[in-house]
């Protein structure tokens, strides 16, 4: 359950230390998208340390904190990417409903056909090819290294 769930939009990442410009095809500015990519990318250590714990109440935090963040980048996202993030949000939001099903329990969920479900569809092309596309551009954009 691990790796899928980190797997999301590279949700174990790499904030290069500064910030380049961003382009200007954004919903609000570009570089506005840029400061919530890099606070969204930042919390990947967060999302890691609380699945490494299993705990259910970190689990429910980090879970519930980038599914937060992930809207605000859909509702900033440019022309470039919106079709790609809505598809990440998407699915992302479909993966909370079933780690909640289980009160965040990720051993709960272990092995269970609601997991194996959703981890097939966070696996799948179409929210791989996405997930690349958002990562290059957050990458080339705004100097943020987002890995998966």
């Amino acid at each position: 359950m691990k790796r899928p769930l980190l797997m999301m939009f590279g949700l174990s990442v790499a904030a290069s230390s500064s910030m380049v410009a961003c382009t200007s095809d954004s919903k609000i500015s570009a570089t506005g998208f840029c400061t919530v990519a890099t606070a969204y990318a930042q919390r990947g250590t967060e999302m890691s340390q609380a699945v490494d714990s299993a705990d259910p109440v970190l689990v429910k935090t980090a879970v519930t904190t980038v599914g937060d963040q992930l809207r605000n980048l859909v509702e900033s996202a440019p022309d470039a990417i919106a079709t790609e993030l809505t598809l990440l949000d998407s699915t992302y939001q479909q993966f909370v409903t079933v780690v909640a099903g289980a009160d965040y329990d990720l051993a709960v969920l272990s092995g269970t056909p609601e997991a194996e479900a959703i981890l097939a569809k966070l696996d799948s092309n179409e929210v791989n090819a996405a997930n690349s596309k958002v990562e290059q551009y957050i990458s080339d954009t705004c100097g943020v290294t987002v890995t998966s």
